[in-house]
C-alpha cells in the first residue's frame, strides 16, 4: 500500500467510508464538520472555497445555499467521484494542490474551510499565505485540527491503552514531524486497511504561522469527543479536536 498525504490511493473505500452527506463517517468526524460549517454562518450570498475537499459531501451542504462554492483536492479520484456519483449543482469542482492559488481570484471568498485536511499539507506558510489573498477583508478561515488532549481522549475512552504509551506520545508534541499512519477503517461492519502520511506539529505552530500572514485567530471551539470503538460509540468529555477560525486583518 503506498503511503502519501492524498487519499488517491485509497479514494474509493473514503467514499464509502463517507457516503454522500458524511453520515457514514464516524461521530468524531462528522462532530467537527458540524462545528465548521455553523462556524460559517449564515450561506446565503457567501462565497466559499473548500480545500481538501474529499468526496464533496460538506460542498454538497454549503452549495444548497451560497452563492458560490469552490471546491478543490489533489486526489483526481476523488474530484471524479464528487463530479459524477453525486449531484455537483452549483459547485465547482478542480483537481489542485492545497498550496496551488494560481488563477484563483484574490479578496474574493468570505470563507475558506479545511476539514480534516490541515495535517497533510506540509508547507502552512505557502497555505497561508495564498488563503490570506483570496480571502475578501476580514474574511475567515475555519479549519479542524487534532486537539493537544486527544490522547488523553484516547485513554479515557480505551482501558486498553497504557499510560506509558501516551506519555511517549507527548513527549514528541511539540517537534514537527512527518508520520506514516496505518489504521483499519470501519466501512459498514468490515474493517478495510488504510495508509497515508500525515503531518504532527504542536497546535501554537498553526496559529503562529497563520497569524504570520495575518490571519489571526479569533476563535476557537473545543468539542466533547465522540468516537467509535468496535462498533460501539464511546463520549469523552475531554476534547480530541479543535475548530479554529481566523480572521484577514
Amino acid at each position: 500500500m503506498k503511503s502519501t498525504t492524498s487519499f488517491e490511493h485509497i479514494a474509493e473505500l473514503w467514499d464509502v467510508k463517507t457516503g454522500d452527506t458524511g453520515s457514514k463517517m464516524i461521530s468524531a468526524v462528522k462532530v467537527t464538520a458540524k462545528h465548521i460549517i455553523a462556524e460559517l454562518g449564515p450561506l446565503r450570498g457567501k462565497r466559499i472555497y473548500e480545500i481538501a475537499c474529499g468526496n464533496g459531501f460538506i460542498a454538497r451542504k454549503l452549495a444548497k445555499q451560497a452563492k458560490e462554492v469552490r471546491a478543490s483536492d489533489i486526489s483526481k479520484s476523488l474530484i471524479e467521484i464528487a463530479k459524477t456519483k453525486y449531484d455537483s449543482k452549483n459547485i465547482s469542482y478542480e483537481v489542485r494542490d492545497a498550496i496551488d492559488f494560481k488563477g484563483i481570484p484574490e479578496n474574493h471568498f468570505d470563507s475558506v474551510i479545511i476539514h480534516q485536511g490541515i495535517f497533510y499539507i506540509e508547507n502552512l506558510d505557502a497555505l497561508a499565505k495564498g488563503i490570506y489573498k483570496i480571502l475578501k477583508p476580514s474574511g475567515s478561515v475555519i479549519f479542524s485540527n487534532m486537539h493537544p488532549l486527544m490522547y488523553v481522549a484516547d485513554l479515557d475512552i480505551n482501558p486498553k491503552l497504557e499510560l506509558k504509551e501516551v506519555l511517549d506520545k507527548y513527549k514528541l508534541y511539540l517537534k514537527n514531524r512527518k508520520i506514516t499512519v496505518k489504521k483499519n477503517w470501519w466501512v459498514g461492519k468490515e474493517l478495510k486497511p488504510a495508509e497515508y502520511l500525515q503531518f504532527k506539529r504542536p497546535f501554537s505552530y498553526y496559529v503562529n504561522t497563520f497569524a504570520k500572514h495575518g490571519l489571526v485567530t479569533t476563535k476557537i471551539v473545543e468539542p466533547t469527543t465522540v468516537t467509535m470503538l468496535k462498533l460501539k460509540i464511546y463520549n469523552s468529555v475531554i476534547p480530541s479536536a479543535l475548530i479554529i477560525k481566523c480572521t484577514k486583518i
